[in-house]
């Protein structure tokens, strides 16, 4: 990792910081996104919970790349519903979408390095935002900062609310506009 305190010099003269929320901010304990479903196909003993997940949310990569570029856990579990025959016994669609969110934040841990160069610039007074290409939804990454004790954040840009990625740079420069007005 680059000096921190060369980073907080780079810190001293920037107005705005953006942090990525997944991967920077927070780090998955599990190597791969398809252990988080097996989890959840374990918590819940949904047969086959782990497979259909995996494939749907494929799926909905592949159509996104077609249309928006970015797909919510809504569409996911859309999906599941309409084209598998998955048998979820007394769960309900919501149930399993608020389950996968709280897998997702159980799975995760704060790094403390880069929670403390955003704790530097907020006693600073800089402007922090958050930006991630995900498909949880807004409510369930500020609940998933919280969770964690990540707090400072004054803004998010999440693909999922924005429809706007990463890949080709739009997320950010949507994120750029947003803080310019």
């Amino acid at each position: 990792m680059a000096d921190i305190n060369k980073i907080k010099q780079y810190i001293d003269l920037a107005d705005t910081l953006s942090f990525d929320i997944f991967g920077t901010l927070l780090l998955r304990l599990v190597s791969r996104k398809d252990d988080v479903f097996a989890m959840i196909e374990r918590k819940t003993g949904i047969a086959g919970f782990a497979e259909e997940r995996t494939h749907m949310g494929l799926k909905c990569a592949e159509n996104a790349k077609h249309n928006s570029g970015t797909y919510t856990l809504d569409d996911v579990y859309s999906l599941i519903e309409q084209a598998s025959g998955l048998k979820i016994g007394e769960y309900t669609w919501d149930r399993l979408k608020a389950i996968e969110a709280e897998t997702e934040s159980e799975l995760l841990t704060r790094c403390e390095t880069m929670y403390s160069l955003l704790k530097y610039a907020k006693r600073l007074g800089k402007n922090v935002i958050g930006i991630s290409e995900t498909y949880l939804h807004e409510d369930d990454v500020w609940k998933i900062l919280e969770q964690h004790g990540i707090d400072g954040i004054d803004r998010l840009y999440l693909s999922s609310m924005t429809g706007k990625t990463k890949t080709d740079s739009e997320l950010y420069e949507y994120a750029a506009v947003c803080i310019m007005t």
